[in-house]
C-alpha cells in the first residue's frame, strides 16, 4: 500500500513538471532579458526564419521587441524571433542583419530620445520657474521695506482750504490710503500716521516712524498761497540731517510730475519739524495748490488722487532701487 502511494505521488509530481515546464532555464532567462532594436526604416516580419515564409507584419526603426528565439542556417542566414505583442502573444521572425540585440536594461535610441526630451522638459520647467521668480522679484521691488506715510493736518487743523471749501486734510488722507495700497502691492510694509480725521502733533508723527524703525518717512500735503494763480508740484527735504534726503525728494518729485502733469516747481531745502525729527530718509511732498481754482477741482477727482498715489509710489521705487 505504501509503495502504491509513493508511486502515485511520483507520477503527480512528474505530471506537474510536464504541465508547468522547466522551473529553471538559463537560456530562456537570458533571452527574456534580451531585446531587438529595429535598425531598418521598415522591416518585414515573417512567420518563419527565412524570406520564403509568409509576411505577417512590419516593424519600424527605433522600435524594440523582446527576443524569444534565434535561428541560423546556410540558406537564410541569421534570424531572430520577436514578441510583437505581450497581450496577444503574437510572435514573428525578422532578419538579424537589421536589428541590434541589446540587454533589456540597456538604453535604446528611443529611450535616449525620451530621456533627452524629459531633460529638455525639466530645463524648460526650471526656466519658467526662474522667470516667474524674477518676475515676482520685479513685481515686489519694495519687499521688506518699512514705510511710514504721513497725511498732513487732520482733526481741528484743516490745512489749506480751497476757494470752494475743499480741505487739505481730506485730500491727503485719501491719497495716503491710495499710496499705501500701491506700496503694499509692491511688497512694502506700510503704516499711516493717521487713518481718519484725527489731529497728531508734528513731533509725534516723526516719532511714530522712529519707534517703528521705518526705512522711509513721507509726509503728504497740498499747498496753499495767497496768490490764487500759484500752481504746480513741489517736494521738500532737509539738508541738515540724512544725506539721502535730497535723492529721495528728487525721486518723489520726478514721480509725481510724471503722473500728475502739473508744473514742476522743483525741490526745496527746508528744516521742517517732521523732517528734522525723523531718524530715516524723509521728504515732504506738496501735490498741487489747493488755493488755485483749477488744481482744487483736480484734487476733488479720484483720478488725480490715484495719479498722485502712483507718482509717490514710483518715486519711492526709484529711490529704493537706486539709492537705498
Amino acid at each position: 500500500m505504501k509503495k502504491i502511494k509513493l508511486l502515485v505521488s511520483l507520477v503527480a509530481v512528474a505530471l506537474l513538471l510536464v504541465i508547468s515546464g522547466p522551473m529553471f532555464n538559463d537560456e530562456d532567462s537570458a533571452q527574456a532579458l534580451e531585446k531587438a532594436e529595429i535598425l531598418a526604416d521598415t522591416l518585414n516580419v515573417r512567420s518563419g526564419p527565412g524570406i520564403d515564409h509568409s509576411l505577417i507584419d512590419q516593424v519600424n526603426a527605433s522600435e524594440s521587441y523582446y527576443v524569444v528565439d534565434e535561428h541560423t542556417n546556410d540558406d537564410n542566414g541569421e534570424w531572430v524571433k520577436i514578441s510583437l505583442s505581450e497581450s496577444t502573444e503574437k510572435e514573428g521572425w525578422v532578419s538579424a542583419n537589421f536589428v541590434n540585440k541589446i540587454e533589456d536594461d540597456e538604453e535604446t535610441e528611443v529611450d535616449k530620445l525620451d530621456k533627452d526630451e524629459e531633460k529638455a522638459q525639466e530645463n524648460k520647467t526650471k526656466e519658467i520657474e526662474q522667470r516667474n521668480l524674477a518676475k515676482e522679484v520685479q513685481e515686489t521691488p519694495l519687499e521688506g521695506a518699512k514705510i511710514v506715510l504721513d497725511p498732513g493736518h487732520g482733526g481741528h487743523d484743516p490745512g489749506a482750504v480751497g476757494p470752494t471749501g475743499l480741505t487739505e486734510k481730506e485730500v491727503v488722507v485719501d491719497v495716503g490710503h491710495r499710496t499705501k495700497e500701491e506700496l503694499e502691492e509692491l511688497g512694502a510694509d506700510v503704516h499711516l500716521t493717521r487713518e481718519g480725521d484725527e489731529f497728531i502733533s508734528l513731533f509725534n508723527r516723526a516719532n511714530m516712524a522712529n519707534q517703528m524703525g521705518a526705512d522711509l518717512f513721507i509726509s503728504i500735503h497740498a499747498n496753499g498761497a495767497l496768490n490764487r494763480k500759484a500752481q504746480g508740484t513741489e517736494t521738500y527735504y532737509s539738508s541738515l540731517r540724512n544725506p539721502n534726503d535730497y535723492q529721495l525728494a528728487q525721486s518723489l518729485q520726478d514721480g509725481m510730475v510724471n503722473t500728475l502733469n502739473r508744473q514742476d516747481k522743483g525741490i526745496f531745502d527746508r528744516n521742517f519739524s517732521v523732517l528734522r525729527n525723523a531718524h530715516m530718509p524723509a521728504a515732504l511732498v506738496e501735490l498741487a495748490y489747493l488755493s488755485n481754482y483749477e488744481e482744487e477741482e483736480l484734487m476733488r477727482t479720484d483720478q488725480f488722487r490715484q495719479n498722485a498715489a502712483e507718482g509717490i509710489s514710483d518715486g519711492i521705487v526709484d529711490y529704493v532701487e537706486n539709492f537705498l
